[in-house]
């Protein structure tokens, strides 16, 4: 199986807080894998680090053979990874379809209405139960992570880290 993610002697500190001291995980295509310890064991550090969130001190990361740059998210996300947070990264004055699209349209402008039934059509298709034209702002936060789950998968994303 070859290798899909690769962590290799990973080390970040705070300060005089080692909080990862050369922590090294593979990930083969196929896999899937659960990170589990307690509250500042660095699970979450680790994972910004990959998604390039937090440079770390010293180590390397491979999605595949290719290097990731630290402190890349461009990079990351070129690479196929994306990351739904335990703090969202919505925007609540705008529609689900908006965040789901923000940052991926190409051109001046666009219709909201085509928008709106192009985005309604994804979620149906994914058997998210959502309102594309409703504003983030109005949901609830399970629905707030689903819509981070679909932004992950509109994307079409090789790679999901959960927080």
């Amino acid at each position: 199986m070859s290798t899909a993610i690769s962590l290799h002697k990973i080390v970040k500190n705070y300060g005089p807080f080692r909080a990862l001291d050369g922590v090294s995980f593979e990930v083969h295509s196929g896999e899937l894998h659960a990170l589990l310890g307690q509250n500042g064991a660095g699970k979450s550090t680790l994972m910004k680090i990959l998604y390039g969130l937090t440079v770390p001190d010293s180590g390397e990361i491979r999605l595949g053979d290719a290097v990731l740059r630290p402190g890349s998210t461009k990079e990351a996300i070129s690479a196929g990874l994306a990351f739904v947070m335990q703090h969202f990264s919505l925007i609540d004055s705008m529609s689900i379809a908006e965040n789901l699209v923000l940052g991926q349209l190409k051109g001046a402008g666009y219709s909201p209405r085509k928008l709106v039934a192009s985005m309604q059509d994804f979620i149906d298709r994914n058997a998210f139960e959502l309102d594309a034209a409703a504003p983030v702002g109005s949901l609830s936060v399970g629905q707030k992570q689903r819509v981070e789950i679909l932004k992950a998968l509109y994307r079409k994303a090789r790679f999901i880290i959960f927080d």
